[in-house]
């Protein structure tokens, strides 16, 4: 393994930190927020501009100058103001919803306008893409009773051309939805409600199943593992008791035990699906998981509670020790693991001179990016 030599990089330290990049093949999404609204700028590989969009303070900004720094409380972010933005994207689109409820939806290759929305809701808390192309976006709309206004959970799905081609109440969601994940190979999306997991058509609003109960009550998130047409599964994570439950796509039901995360589940973590199988990560290490709910990979690192929750690279995860270690020359060293995937086997070990503790690594197009105070350290990642 050789590492290149590293170098400032102010500016992809300041995307990574500030301003909510996604990937989609090709490119680097980037929003970049202004005083009025914000603009998209899609950023090749090479680090050229392949678009921009244009000031987008027509449908971003706030409704009026009232709202202006009022916060919203949202069921996984917390306090949030009503300027701000949730954003994902996949192979063709990118979804834009303000938290005041105003949504933009984009073309990846092109930055064309597939349509926008003014107020799709009273308040946004998610956002996410179907494979279909449909958005499907969750939050609360404010009713009237009264005389008096109050906000009561909402869902609408949008179609290729913004139009509301259904839409859920607190009937099916009730206090609140919390997120939505779209199936992989299927039109359908999950949404974890307050009280538990729903499986939704946004076609047409139908509800194939929902299962409710204290295993998947008031979840904080869920991967989806294999095809939705296959049959397939999601894994949901309750916050309570931080356990993690195998749901059936078909059925909805939910398995009698909690998976064996080996002690390792603690805030943050991350959930990614890694061909047939689940691969969370942690400050404590990586531990992966498969479709019929087995443990079959975890890592040998000797340094729980000591990296940066491992990111995915191509058939590797990748770590770094949050807090350095003196050297004989008094410089700070940190080691760098590499961990090959699905068995969690330690491959190689590198040491990093690093300046500051670091942040949690990237890793973009081979490359292993690590910001540590004002400088963002490059590497090469290893070949597989």
């Amino acid at each position: 393994m050789t590492l290149s030599p590293g170098g400032q990089n102010p500016l992809i330290k300041q995307i990574i930190e500030e301003f909510c990049p996604r990937f989609a093949p090709g490119a680097t999404i980037v929003f970049w927020p202004t005083p009025v609204g914000g603009w998209l700028e899609a950023i090749s590989p090479e680090g050229t501009t392949l678009w921009k969009s244009g000031e987008l303070s027509a449908v971003l900004a706030v409704a009026n100058a009232a709202q202006a720094g009022v916060g919203v409380n949202t069921p996984l972010d917390g306090a949030a103001g009503l300027d701000d933005v949730v954003i994902t994207a996949d192979a063709q689109s990118v979804l834009i919803g303000r938290r005041s409820g105003g949504v933009l939806c984009f073309d990846v290759a092109s930055g064309a306008t597939r349509f926008s929305v003014a107020r799709a809701l009273s308040r946004i808390y998610d956002v996410a893409l179907a494979e279909d192309g449909r958005a499907v976006v969750s939050g609360a709309a404010i009713t009237r009773d009264e005389g008096q206004e109050r906000l009561v959970a909402a869902l609408v799905c949008l179609a290729a051309d913004g139009t509301i081609a259904a839409q859920l109440g607190p009937d099916q969601l009730g206090d609140h939805a919390r997120w939505v994940v779209p199936i992989r190979g299927e039109s359908d999306v999950l949404v974890g409600t307050a009280s538990g997991v729903l499986r939704l058509d946004p076609a047409t609003g139908t509800v194939r199943w929902k299962t409710e109960g204290a295993k998947v009550q008031g979840s904080i998130g869920a991967t989806v593992v294999g095809s939705g047409g296959g049959g397939g599964v999601a894994f949901v994570l309750e916050s309570s008791s931080m356990q993690l439950w195998r749901v059936d796509l078909r059925t909805g039901d939910v398995d009698d035990e909690p998976g064996d995360t080996r002690q390792r589940l603690t805030l943050p973590v991350n959930l990614m699906p890694v061909g047939g199988a689940l691969a969370i990560t942690t400050s404590l290490g990586l531990i992966v998981i498969d479709e019929s709910g087995q443990t079959v990979g975890a890592d040998g690192i000797d340094a729980a509670g000591r990296i940066e929750p491992p990111v995915l690279a191509e058939g590797l995860a990748i770590a770094v020790e949050a807090s350095g270690r003196e050297t004989q020359a008094g410089e700070s060293s940190s080691k760098l693991y590499f961990i090959e995937l699905p068995s969690g086997r330690l491959q190689s070990v590198a040491n990093v001179m690093l300046m500051d503790a670091p942040r949690l690594p990237m890793v973009i197009e081979g490359k292993i990016l690590i910001s540590q105070g004002p400088v963002t350290l490059v590497f090469d990642a290893p070949a597989k």
